[in-house]
């Protein structure tokens, strides 16, 4: 409704065009495409340490998780779910940006070391209660994990929820992995210090280790930009590990506008700024 009322003049400018109607935009003189990559990124959260839900076999081996891990291809995702328009990643930053560790890349796709880890496990399959919302978008994303899942040796099971009802249970460890959205902040810290930090307030599965709490407070305690990326790499280099969260990918932000409108600047955090549009 959005796209067909900007094509026909009755709004100036749309945020957030689908991928799928991308090629509308694109092939419709009346109107211009923007895009921007995105601060904010998808993440899967793995519950390791909150409630019951937490003694899942994801949840108590960190071999497991490295084995769910290695058996997804992000760049796949992206394509199959997204035309390939978004950006995979494996860290909060996104690739190319000065705190991403791209000594850290995200491993490819080994299905013959998952399938060991996973035998090496002592379970001939691996259950897993997955989380999401009744996003479409989501709901398509999950079941490619859950086709990659499944060539490892892992049953992943998809529960849909409503956003209040996947906050509710989120907040009291009620689930063993979730797809869940950051929007993204221009300071790194604001980026991952509240997942995983042991007092994070997003921090859903209380994952701890005090060793990175301490990098990520000495991060917070300097403006040199050199030494923060050092310690921000040492952080990766203990929470990609451990695997609490796998980053999947970062969005881009996509807009339409009129033709005849100027001026419009597009920006990392998906706002519209105002100044600087006219109308020709």
């Amino acid at each position: 409704m959005r796209l067909a009322n900007l094509r026909a003049g009755g709004l100036a400018i749309i945020e957030r065009v689908a991928p799928s109607d991308l090629a509308i935009v694109r092939g419709d003189p009346r109107v211009k495409l923007y895009e921007a990559p995105s601060i904010g990124y998808r993440v899967l959260s793995i519950n390791t340490n909150k409630g019951v839900a937490a003694n899942a076999p994801l949840g108590r081996s960190a071999a497991l998780r490295e084995a769910f891990e290695l058996s997804l291809d992000r760049a796949v995702i992206n394509q199959v779910a997204f035309d390939g328009l978004f950006i995979p990643g494996n860290q909060p930053e996104a690739p190319g940006t000065p705190f991403y560790d791209a000594a850290l890349p995200p491993p490819p796709r080994d299905l013959a070391r998952a399938r060991a880890l996973v035998a090496a496990g002592g379970l001939a399959r691996v259950p897993v209660n997955f989380l999401l919302s009744n996003d479409p978008l989501d709901g398509r994303v999950a079941q490619i994990i859950q086709a990659m899942a499944n060539e490892a040796g892992f049953d992943v099971k998809l529960e849909i929820a409503e956003s209040a009802s996947l906050l509710g249970r989120l907040k009291s460890g009620d689930y063993e992995l979730a797809l869940l959205i950051w929007s993204g902040r221009p300071d790194p810290d604001a980026n991952i210090s509240m997942w995983v930090a042991c007092d994070g307030f997003i921090n859903w599965g209380q994952y701890c280790d005090p060793r990175l709490d301490r990098i990520l407070r000495e991060a917070r305690a300097t403006t040199d930009p050199d030494e923060r990326a050092r310690l921000y790499a040492q952080a990766a280099a203990i929470y990609l590990a451990a695997r609490p969260y796998l980053f999947l990918y970062h969005l881009k932000w996509f807009w339409g506008a009129s033709a005849r409108l100027d001026g419009f600047v597009p920006h990392p955090d998906g706002i519209i700024r105002l100044q600087g549009l006219r109308f020709r």
